[in-house]
């Protein structure tokens, strides 16, 4: 919770010679206690906020007893001295110009630390607001980074597993085209793109692996016909890879 504003004061300068300024003279000629009452009555609104103060009945009675002096001599010194111009009133508020003028300067001292103090936290929070925008950009950077290493790590599991799928639906002509064919067949139909998110096979719009690799023998100048419903490859087509879908798999599992 905010601290309250405070807007009174813990004491007042008192002229050593304010007893021989006329309007006070006047005010100890008539009082033999209005000195006294007074200085006690400035006393008391240096204590007040913004150093004025309305006297109810009440405040009269409690004012009386504070300095000791009958409540109707009470009313009597104040509106002497409203009379003689060392205090002001406003309807039921009491004030004292002087007073006032002597205690701005408090005021006003209070008021400029407060801003500066208010300066101060505000640029602190800016600060701290700074730091924050910066460890969030910096985090999220460091996240967005993060994510794209495992976006990359699930892309290469992904297409790998893709990829051995795509190597099972070779399975069936092992026997007509023979390992050697289809160990071409699946290395250059799995070649992945740029990116490395999908491979050749996944680019292509329309997709039959029995005519695709009927095109593929058609083209290769290394096959000979079929011979008994098979076909036979040349000694120039042979490779040191063998296609194999096991050893394949076990490659896939151990990357």
């Amino acid at each position: 919770m905010a601290r309250p504003k405070k807007e009174n004061a813990e004491y007042f300068s008192h002229d050593a010679n304010m007893r021989n300024d006329p309007k006070i003279k006047a005010l100890r000629k008539k009082f033999t206690d209005g000195y006294a009452v007074y200085n006690m009555f400035l006393e008391y609104l240096t204590d007040c906020t913004l150093f004025e103060v309305k006297m109810t009945e009440l405040e009269f009675e409690i004012l009386s007893g504070d300095f000791d002096v009958d409540v109707e001599i009470l009313k009597e010194i104040l509106d002497y001295c409203v009379k003689v111009g060392l205090l002001i009133q406003s309807e039921n508020m009491f004030f004292s110009n002087g007073l006032k003028k002597r205690l701005q300067p408090v005021l006003d001292k209070r008021n400029n630390a407060k801003d500066k103090f208010l300066q101060i936290k505000l640029q602190e929070s800016e600060q701290k607001v700074q730091k924050s925008v910066v460890s969030v950009t910096e985090t999220t950077q460091s996240k967005v980074k993060e994510s794209k290493v495992k976006e990359s790590k699930v892309y290469k599991e992904d297409i790998d597993s893709r990829k051995l799928k795509f190597s099972l639906t070779l399975k069936p002509f092992l026997e007509t085209y023979g390992s050697d064919f289809l160990n071409n067949f699946y290395k250059y139909w799995t070649e992945p793109n740029i990116s490395k998110t999908k491979f050749r096979r996944e680019l292509e719009k329309t997709w039959d692996v029995g005519l695709r690799l009927e095109t593929w023998a058609k083209n290769d100048k290394n096959f000979k016909q079929k011979e008994n419903g098979k076909h036979v490859t040349t000694p120039a087509a042979k490779t040191a890879y063998k296609f194999d879908v096991d050893e394949i798999q076990a490659q896939f599992s151990g990357a």
